[in-house]
This record gives C-alpha cells, sequence and structure tokens, in this order.
C-alpha cells in the first residue's frame, strides 16, 4: 500500500508535468494567430502561396500558409484574430498559472500531505477563478472551432500537430477531475495504511478540488444557456 501511495504521488507529479507542457504547446501553436499580423513575422495566413521545404517538416517553415495544402490545393478562409483569442479563452492565464505557480508547489509538497492540503486549499478560489472563467467559454469556443473546421485541419495538418486543437482545449477540464481521481485514492490509500492524518489531509485537499468541480460545472452550465447576455470570455 505505502508502494501505491508512493506510484500515486508520482503519476500526479509527472502528469502535472506533462499538462504544463501541452498548455505550452497549444499557445505556442495557436496564439500566434491571435496576434496581430504585424506582429507575425514572416508567416503568411491570409493568402495562399505555394512553397516548398525539401525534406523539412512543414512546421519549421515560417513562410508557409498554414491554411492552405499545397498537394491538394485545398484552402480555407482565415479566422478572425479575436475569434482564435475567444476560442482560446485564459489557457495562457492557467498556462502560466501551473507553471510558476501550481508545479513547483506541488514538488514542494512531494511526500508531504499536509503541504499537499495546503496546495490545494490556498490555491483554491484562484483555480475556481482561472477555471470557472475558462469553463464558461467552452460553449463559445466550441462554436468557433465547428464554425472554422477546416482551417483548423489544415492548420494542424502544415504544423505537423499531432493532436486537434479541440482534444487539446479540453485539457483544462479533464485535469480537474483528475485532481480529483488522485487525491480521492490517496486519502483511500492512506487509511488502509492507518496513516490517519495523511488520509485527513488528502481528503480535506480534495474537498477543496470537490468546490472547484462543483464551481466550473456551474459556470459550464451557465456557458450553455442559450442567448446569454453575459460577455462570456471577459468573465
Amino acid at each position: 500500500q505505502e508502494s501505491k501511495c508512493n506510484q500515486l504521488l508520482l503519476e500526479l507529479l509527472v502528469t502535472e508535468r506533462k499538462y504544463v507542457q501541452d498548455l505550452e504547446e497549444v499557445c505556442s501553436a495557436y496564439l500566434p494567430l491571435a496576434q496581430d499580423p504585424s506582429k507575425r513575422g514572416s508567416l503568411n495566413l491570409d493568402q495562399p502561396r505555394l512553397a516548398t521545404c525539401g525534406t523539412r517538416r512543414l512546421h519549421s517553415c515560417p513562410h508557409i500558409n498554414q491554411s492552405y495544402n499545397q498537394h491538394t490545393g485545398e484552402s480555407a478562409p482565415p479566422v478572425d484574430r479575436r475569434q482564435i483569442r475567444e476560442m482560446l479563452g485564459n489557457i495562457e492565464d492557467i498556462k502560466d498559472y501551473h507553471k510558476n505557480v501550481i508545479l513547483p508547489k506541488m514538488e514542494n509538497a512531494f511526500g508531504n500531505s499536509a503541504l499537499m492540503k495546503t496546495l490545494f486549499q490556498s490555491e483554491q478560489n484562484k483555480l475556481c477563478i482561472k477555471y470557472g472563467r475558462y469553463c464558461i467559454n467552452t460553449n463559445n469556443s466550441s462554436t468557433i472551432l465547428e464554425d472554422n473546421l477546416q482551417f483548423f485541419s489544415l492548420y494542424q495538418t502544415n504544423r505537423g500537430l499531432q493532436l486537434r486543437v479541440d482534444a487539446q482545449l479540453i485539457k483544462p477540464v479533464q485535469r480537474i477531475t483528475r485532481y480529483h481521481m488522485f487525491l480521492s485514492d490517496l486519502s483511500k490509500t492512506s487509511t488502509d495504511l492507518g496513516d490517519i492524518d495523511s488520509s485527513e489531509d488528502y481528503s480535506a485537499a480534495l474537498n477543496s478540488i470537490l468546490s472547484v468541480v462543483d464551481h466550473t460545472n456551474t459556470m459550464m452550465w451557465i456557458g450553455n444557456m442559450k442567448n446569454c447576455s453575459l460577455n462570456l470570455c471577459g468573465q
């Protein structure tokens, strides 16, 4: 059981690092599309241009039009950069938050249930705010993606991205539910070990995450309301 507890803690930490990497990847790939064209360097996203890159990967060739397939001739109209920003929501803020706050604190709390409890309790409000804002925008984000599916499909292909953008944008929602799973298992495993103090610490951390889950579910429900007058992306 002690080995299982250590394995759970290690998996929690490893997946947190991978989560930060995933967020960095989606921000690196899609945030430039939300920038003013004059700040994109030589990346041409507006007019089709036939280009060859020899044996280099397409995403290493900044002069290629990323919404144009030079092999099939298929092209897609550009997406307004405001829509790109709305689609991404506050994912950059979440990325910076996990990279600079959650991950370092989690590394410091490894093997210390009291510090893990403090981590999730002290960050509960910020998690609610950041993930609530993200989740209230998910319906709007999905609509923008569906309306411009051809563009993002070509962009993914030309950039050599492994995952579709919708699979990347769902990861913040999935991460919150994974915290629930890890902390629940850690609490149960600590109980089996007879370590009541650790079990109570992980249970307290779990209660904080459950509050975040409840809040994000509510925000997602609000975001799904038809004819909602709120500026969802700005909440």
